[in-house]
C-alpha cells in the first residue's frame, strides 16, 4: 500500500475513529522536529532511492494564477502568465532580482484562494509555498526581544539569597550574574509554508495563525529626471484644481512648507476657518500634459517608479493638502471620491513597505448624486508629512502587528484555473505578487532528512555565502532545530544535536574544493541548487556516501531548479528518463529507475 492509498483509507474511515488515528499520529509525532508537507515533499521522503532528484521543475509546482499581477523593475506591471526569464521582480527586502526559470501553464487539480485581513486575495495550487509567522512564533518574537528581557528583569526580584554562613554570597552572585554573557536565542523568522499546510492549520485557537511580513520599500533607481517636483506634484493631486495647475491650502500650511514663490495667487472665499490661498505653479504644465494627467489625476508609472526620496516627497504632499492625523491613534488617514487615485495612492504606499487596505464607504447607495468615499487608514515611521502641525499627532513607533504583518483570514478551495510558477535568485527565494506586494516564496527536505533520518550529514552549496544570512540553509537548519546548542561557526560550521546527529555545512567554489571532504563518510549528501555544481564535483562528492552504523540507509539529495548556466546541464542527461523530453522511455515522478555506472558509461 503506497501513501496515496493510506491516505485514502483514512479519508473512509469514521469521524470518531479518524480522529482517534489523528491523535495517536500527533503523538508519534509530537518529537520530531520536522513533518514533511503533503504531495512531492512525503513522496520524496519516503521514496526508497539512493540518489534523488528533488524541484527538478522551477519551484516544483508551486504555483499561481496566470492573472496574478506581478511589478518588475524593467517591464513594469505584468502577470504571471506574461513573465519572461530575465525580467526584474522584486524581493522580500524590496531588493531587485532575476526571474531565471518558468514554468510551462497547467491546470493543478487543487486550487485555493489564500485571503488575507488587508482585503487581498491570491489564487494559488495546494503546493505553493508562503513565508510565514504562526501564532507561537509571533508570541516568541515578543518574549525573545530585548524589550521584553529588561521589563522582565525590572520588575522581577533577585533570586539570590544569602545564608547566614556565608553572609557575602548574595552580593557575589548578583556580581556574578551581571558579568555573565549570555548566549540568547535568535527571534524566529518567517519560514516557507504551503498553502495546504496554512489552510490545516489557520487557526491557533480564537487567534490567526499565519502571518505575512509586510515587504521592504522596493529598491527603485535613484533620482529620477521627473517632469516636476514630486512634492510639489503631491500637494496637486490631494487639492490640486483637476483642470489647472493650482493648488489650494490655507496660509499659516503655505508659510509652513516655505514652497518658492507661484506664478500667481488668489483667495477662495467662504472657508470659514483660517485664510485658504490658492496658488498657481506653471511648473505644473509639464507633469499635468506629458502625463496625461490634466482633468483625470493619477500617479503616472515615473513616478511611481522613482526613488525612495522622491516617492516620500510625493507622499507627503499628497499627505499635507489632503491626509489627515487620527489624534487617538496617531494613524495616518486619507479619503478620496476617486477610486483610481485611491489605488495609485495605495501602490505608492506598498511600495513604501506601508501596510494598506482600502476601506469603501458606499454613499451612492444612498443618493446616486454623490460619490463612493474610499479611504486607507496607515501606520508607518516614515514621516508622512511636511506640515509640522500634523507630523507632530503622527505616531512613527506603531506596535509590530499594526505595520508589520497581514493575517490570513480564509484558504478557500476554488475552481482550477491555469497556473505557472517562476524560480528567482533572491536570496531568499521570495518575490513579491500583486498590487500591495506580498511576499511569497518559490523553492525543507533537506533539512528534515538531517534531522530526523540521518546520523552524519553534508550539506552543500556552491558557495559558502549562501549557507548563511536570511534564509540561508544554516539559519533554517538551526531553526528547526530549536536551538544553537551544538552549533559551531567554525570552518567547516557544524551542528551536533542532542541526539547525536552531527550535520556539516560545505561549499565548493572552484573545482577541486570538493576534495577537502574526501574521505570522510557520511548517510547523507544533500546538495542545494545542485545545478550550480559542476558534474565532476557532484560524482565526487557521491562516492564517499557511506555508513558503518547497521541499519541506517544511505541517499543523495539534489534539490535543485532547472539550470541558470552551462554549467548545470548535466543534470538534463544524469536523469534523462524524468527531464528529457525525447527519451524513449521517460519515467514518471517518483518512479524509481536503475543504473550501472562504469568508467566509460551510464547504462539504465
Amino acid at each position: 500500500m503506497d501513501l496515496t492509498e493510506v491516505l485514502d483509507a483514512l479519508r473512509g474511515l469514521p469521524p470518531d475513529k479518524r480522529m482517534e488515528v489523528e491523535r495517536e499520529v500527533g503523538r508519534a509525532t509530537a518529537g520530531q522536529k520536522f513533518i514533511p508537507s503533503p504531495g512531492p515533499q512525503t513522496d520524496a521522503w519516503f521514496s526508497p532511492a539512493d540518489v534523488l532528484l528533488y524541484g527538478g521543475e522551477a519551484g516544483g509546482g508551486k504555483q499561481l494564477w496566470v492573472e496574478t499581477p506581478v511589478k518588475t523593475r524593467n517591464r513594469g506591471w505584468q502577470t504571471m502568465g506574461s513573465l519572461m526569464v530575465g525580467d526584474q521582480v522584486f524581493a522580500s527586502d524590496g531588493m531587485p532580482c532575476n526571474v531565471v526559470a518558468l514554468t510551462d501553464v497547467e491546470t493543478p487539480r487543487v486550487c485555493y484562494r489564500v485571503t488575507l485581513n488587508t482585503g487581498e486575495q491570491i489564487d494559488a495550487d495546494a503546493n505553493h509555498q508562503w513565508l510565514t509567522l504562526t501564532a507561537l512564533e509571533r508570541n516568541q518574537i515578543l518574549r525573545l526581544s530585548d524589550k521584553h528581557r529588561e521589563d522582565r528583569r525590572a520588575t522581577r526580584p533577585s533570586r539570590a539569597v544569602a545564608v547566614p554562613q556565608r553572609p557575602n554570597q548574595s552580593a557575589a552572585a548578583k556580581r556574578s550574574n551581571a558579568a555573565r554573557i549570555h548566549e540568547y536565542l535568535e527571534p524566529p523568522k518567517p519560514s516557507a509554508r504551503t498553502t495546504q499546510k496554512i489552510r490545516d492549520t489557520l487557526r491557533y485557537g480564537k487567534k490567526r495563525n499565519h502571518s505575512i511580513e509586510v515587504a521592504g520599500a522596493l529598491e527603485q533607481p535613484c533620482d529620477t529626471n521627473l517632469p516636476t517636483d514630486p512634492y510639489l506634484f503631491g500637494l496637486w493631486l490631494g487639492d490640486g484644481h483637476s483642470n489647472d495647475p493650482a493648488v489650494g491650502m490655507m496660509d499659516a500650511d503655505w508659510d509652513n512648507i516655505k514652497h518658492p514663490k507661484p506664478m500667481s495667487e488668489y483667495r477662495r472665499k467662504g472657508q470659514g476657518r483660517a485664510p485658504f490661498t490658492s496658488k498657481r505653479f506653471n511648473e505644473l504644465w509639464p507633469v499635468l500634459r506629458m502625463s496625461g494627467v490634466r482633468g483625470d489625476k493619477r500617479i503616472p508609472p515615473s513616478y511611481q517608479n522613482a526613488s525612495m526620496a522622491q516617492r516620500l516627497a510625493l507622499l507627503q504632499g499628497i499627505m499635507d493638502t489632503d491626509g489627515t492625523v487620527v489624534k487617538s491613534s496617531g494613524a495616518c488617514e486619507i479619503g478620496l471620491s476617486k477610486r483610481d487615485l485611491i489605488e495609485d495612492v495605495q501602490e505608492l504606499l506598498s511600495g513604501l513597505g506601508i501596510k494598506t487596505n482600502i476601506t469603501t464607504k458606499k454613499l451612492s447607495a444612498k443618493n446616486p448624486n454623490h460619490a463612493d468615499s474610499h479611504k486607507i487608514k496607515f501606520y508607518t515611521s516614515l514621516p508622512a508629512f511636511r506640515l509640522q502641525r500634523k507630523l507632530a499627532l503622527q505616531n512613527r513607533s506603531p506596535k509590530p502587528e499594526y505595520v508589520q504583518r497581514r493575517y490570513v483570514v480564509a484558504v478557500d478551495p476554488i475552481k482550477p484555473v491555469p497556473m505557472r510558477c517562476i524560480q528567482v535568485d533572491s536570496q531568499d527565494n521570495s518575490y513579491l505578487i500583486g498590487r500591495t506586494f506580498i511576499v511569497t516564496h518559490n523553492s525543507g527536505l533537506i533539512c528534515g532528512l538531517a534531522l530526523e533520518a540521518h546520523r552524519q550529514s553534508l550539506v552543500m552549496r556552491r558557495n559558502g555565502v549562501d549557507l548563511e544570512g536570511g534564509g540561508g540553509i544554516i539559519e533554517d537548519m538551526l531553526r528547526l532545530n530549536g536551538s544553537r546548542q551544538g552549533f559551531s561557526g567554525k570552518p567547516p560550521p557544524t551542528l551536533r544535536t542532542a541526539d547525536g546527529r552531527i550535520i556539516t555545512f560545505g561549499s565548493a567554489t572552484t573545482i577541486g574544493d570538493e576534495q577537502k571532504y574526501m574521505g570522510r563518510a557520511r548517510d547523507l549528501l544533500a546538495i542545494d541548487e545542485a545545478t550550480q555544481f559542476a558534474e565532476s564535483q557532484v560524482r565526487f562528492l557521491m562516492g564517499w556516501v557511506r555508513t558503518i552504523h547497521e541499519g541506517q540507509r544511505t541517499r543523495t539529495v539534489l534539490a535543485t531548479n532547472p539550470p541558470i548556466s552551462s554549467v548545470g546541464d548535466w543534470i538534463v542527461p544524469m536523469f534523462a528518463p524524468w527531464l528529457d523530453i525525447t527519451h524513449p522511455n521517460p519515467a514518471k515522478p517518483g518512479e524509481l529507475r536503475w543504473f550501472i555506472t562504469t568508467a566509460d558509461d551510464e547504462f539504465e
